[in-house]
Formats: C-alpha cells, sequence, structure tokens
C-alpha cells in the first residue's frame, strides 16, 4: 500500500508542479480573489483485519472495518492567476461497523494547492492537499447500557498521522459568485499506517462561494 501511496501521490504532485511552473510562465502571478465554502462527502471505507486481545493475550474478536462512510468539512483558497489556487480545508470523516456502536473517525486537514481550467460554466480541478489527521476508533465487543457504568469489553485506539490528499473534481458556475462543486479524492496516511486505518475513495458535493476581481466589477 505504501508504494501505491507514494506512487499516486507523486503523480498528483509532479502535475500539480507542472501546471504552477507553466501558470508563472504563460502568465503574471497575483491576487485574483478568494474562493470557500462547505461540503458534505460520502464513500466507502476500508480497513485490514485485525485481532482483538484480552489481557492475558488471547484473542477475543477478529474484526474488520468496512462500510458506508460520511462527514462535512469545509476549503478557502485565494486564486492566483488564471490557473494556480492556494488555501487551506479541514474534514471529520465518521464510519459505524457491525453491531454494538462500534465506530471509527478520521479527522484531517492542511495546505491545499490545485489548478483549475474555466471551460465557460464548467471548471475542472486537480490538487492535493498536506497536512495532518487523527485516527480514533471505538470497539465495542458486548452490548452497553446508556449509563454511567464503565464497560470492560472496550477498545480504543487513537493516533495521528501525516495525511496527503490528491483529488479530482468539477466546479459548476450558477452564479459569478456562487457555485456547485463536485469531487473525489483518496486520503493517504504517509507515516502511520495501520490495521484499523479506514481508506477508500470518498465523493464530495457542496456550495462554493467566488469573490474575484471580475466579478467585483
Amino acid at each position: 500500500m505504501k508504494k501505491y501511496t507514494t506512487l499516486l501521490f507523486s503523480l498528483v504532485f509532479f502535475w500539480t508542479t507542472q501546471q504552477v511552473f507553466a501558470e508563472k510562465k504563460g502568465s503574471k502571478i497575483g491576487y485574483e480573489g478568494f474562493s470557500g465554502g462547505m461540503m458534505l462527502h460520502v464513500g466507502y471505507g476500508q480497513g485490514n483485519a485485525y485481532d482483538v486481545e484480552n489481557g492475558l493475550g488471547g484473542v477475543i474478536a477478529h474484526e474488520q472495518m468496512r462500510g458506508l462512510s460520511y462527514g462535512i468539512g469545509g476549503t478557502a483558497k485565494i486564486h492566483l492567476g488564471k490557473h494556480l489556487r492556494i488555501g487551506g480545508e479541514g474534514y471529520v470523516s465518521n464510519l459505524g461497523y457491525k453491531k454494538n456502536d462500534s465506530f471509527s473517525s478520521v479527522g484531517w486537514g492542511g495546505l491545499l494547492v490545485d489548478c483549475v481550467w474555466q471551460l465557460g460554466k464548467l471548471a475542472p480541478f486537480i490538487g492535493v492537499t498536506i497536512g495532518g489527521g487523527s485516527v480514533k476508533n471505538v470497539t465495542m465487543q458486548g452490548e452497553h447500557g446508556n449509563d454511567f457504568i464503565a464497560e470492560e469489553s472496550v477498545l480504543f485506539r487513537k493516533y495521528p498521522f501525516m495525511a496527503i490528499r490528491p483529488c479530482v473534481g468539477l466546479e459548476y458556475a450558477i452564479t459569478s459568485k456562487m457555485r456547485l462543486l463536485f469531487s473525489v479524492d483518496y486520503l493517504l496516511n504517509a507515516t502511520s499506517w495501520q490495521k484499523d486505518y479506514v481508506h477508500g475513495p470518498k465523493f464530495f458535493f457542496g456550495f462554493i462561494f467566488y469573490r474575484l476581481k471580475e466579478s467585483d466589477k
């Protein structure tokens, strides 16, 4: 998996870097405005199989997280020239699995760079985000009561990782100041890939608000 992670990131990073240099050579890079908004996402997530052990080292369950992931987040970008955009973004994605309300949650955010091409009302883009994330995994091995009594059969894990997020998408201009956005990504864990790390494609949709120099005239 690490091999494919490195390859995918390298391809997106190389493409984006080439477009940045092309922008620099072809036209003047300067502030053209900003955009930002909120997005929802859904996708399919899956981790690797792992064993749950008791305090004596005995295996009490075999687990593998998989299923529908969903969440929310947002982005803000500064437009530099016709194609280059730089900004930041952050999201939280959740996945419930099996029974007893077990769940996994992944939160991440970072610095993004992307390139966009305006084709009438459509604007395809490709980019990459580099930042950090945190995984939280709570596995309930038995039924639990909604009370103040501590449960014994609970596995709790939390760990950070370096997040790399290549993505491609498409914006549709509803007006000069509002766009509908669709995109797909694959969040990569670059430093702490563990068995309970949930990975898979996610599909984003939401509204982006624009404030560009041209639209202000």
